[in-house]
C-alpha cells in the first residue's frame, strides 16, 4: 500500500475540483490499491476524498511543504498534473529505495522541479527544519528541497527513469496529447481547466 498526495491551499487559482479531477484520473488508472489524500485549510464538499488539515499556514505553493510529514511510501502529485499510467511501478521502485524521488526540470536552468515527488524513507526533516523567514514567497520550492536534501546527504534521483513519458503541455502537447503519454504537467499556464479535455474534463 502507498500514498498519493496533493495540496490544495485556499486563495489561489486552484479549487476542489482540480483534487476530484486528479483523483478522477487516479482512479481509472492504477491497478494497485493505494490510499488518495488531499492536505488542505479548506472543507472539501466530496465526500470520497481524504484530507489532512493545513497546519503551518505557509503561503502559496510553499504549503506543499507539509507534505513531507508524510511516512511510508508517498508520491506527490501537483494539482495540475495529467495521470495517464499506473503509478505502481514507481512506488515500488521508491519503496525499494533510500533516495529521494524528483521530476526532471523542463526548464534547461534548473535541475530538479517539485511537482512530482516520490520517497519511502524519512525525509520528515524536510518539513520539520524548514523556516519560511528565509525565502520569499516567489521563490521556488524545489530551491530549498534540493538544498536541504544536499545537506543531509541525501540522493536526488528522477521520477522520470521509471516514468520516462512525462510531457509539459507547453512543450509537447499543444497541438495533441502524445500517444505514449504517461504524465503531463502544466507549470503555469495555462491551466489544465482552460484546456479541457483530455486534462480536465
Amino acid at each position: 500500500m502507498f500514498t498519493i498526495a496533493t495540496v490544495l491551499k485556499s486563495g489561489g487559482v486552484y479549487h476542489e475540483g482540480y483534487v476530484l479531477n486528479l483523483h478522477r484520473q487516479l482512479m481509472s488508472v492504477q491497478k494497485q490499491l493505494c490510499n488518495f489524500v488531499c492536505l488542505t485549510d479548506m472543507v472539501l464538499k466530496s465526500k470520497q476524498i481524504a484530507t489532512l488539515p493545513l497546519q503551518d499556514n505557509l503561503p502559496g505553493w510553499w504549503s506543499k511543504i507539509e507534505v513531507f510529514q508524510l511516512v511510508g511510501t508517498v508520491i506527490y502529485l501537483d494539482l495540475d498534473t495529467a495521470v495517464f499510467c499506473d503509478l505502481s511501478p514507481l512506488a515500488q521502485v521508491v519503496a525499494q529505495s533510500d533516495s529521494f524521488f524528483m521530476l526532471k526540470a523542463f526548464r534547461k536552468t534548473e535541475t530538479f522541479a517539485s511537482g512530482i515527488m516520490s520517497w519511502s524513507k524519512d525525509f520528515t526533516y524536510l518539513h520539520d527544519e524548514f523556516d519560511m523567514s528565509q525565502y520569499e514567497a516567489k521563490d521556488w520550492d524545489q530551491h530549498y528541497i534540493k538544498q536541504k536534501l544536499h545537506e543531509h546527504n541525501a540522493t536526488i534521483k528522477p521520477v522520470n527513469e521509471t516514468l520516462p513519458k512525462i510531457y509539459s503541455y507547453k512543450h509537447h502537447c499543444r497541438k495533441q496529447l502524445p500517444a505514449d503519454a504517461q504524465i503531463v504537467c502544466f507549470h503555469g499556464d495555462p491551466r489544465p481547466e482552460i484546456v479541457g479535455a483530455p486534462y480536465y474534463p
